[in-house]
């Protein structure tokens, strides 16, 4: 089980991952003590079962959406350009949770494996 502690999250940030033909919308969070040790930790125990460690800097996001197609690629930059990088939410981590993603034609279908509680 893992007992890590509750902490707080900043997203101050949106923006998308595929250069000049975006494939995933992001929000980006701000780097904090308490979200780099669970990433470290989270990375040890993936090398312990096998998997490879991932390389290159760390810059933790969450996906908000996956993008099929643009019309516009200047409209998603100016409003990614109006959002700038102001705080835009704090969200309290409580609990730790593994999803399998499934990607069909039709969209993505999410599934939790396993969720743990964060102590006080």
């Amino acid at each position: 089980a893992y007992e890590g502690f509750k902490f707080e999250l900043c997203i101050n940030q949106i923006g998308t991952f595929g250069g000049n033909k975006p494939r995933i919308l992001w929000a980006g969070i701000e780097e904090s003590e308490p979200l780099t040790m669970l990433y470290n930790k989270i990375n040890t125990k993936l090398e312990i079962l096998g998997f490879e460690k991932e390389v290159g800097p760390y810059h933790p996001h969450l996906t908000l959406g996956r993008i099929k197609s643009v019309y516009n690629y200047n409209s998603i930059q100016n409003l990614i350009s109006e959002i700038g990088s102001d705080e835009i939410q704090r969200v309290t981590v409580d609990k730790i949770s593994l999803f399998e993603s499934k990607t069909y034609s039709s969209g993505a279908q999410y599934e939790v494996i396993t969720s743990h509680p964060m102590a006080n």
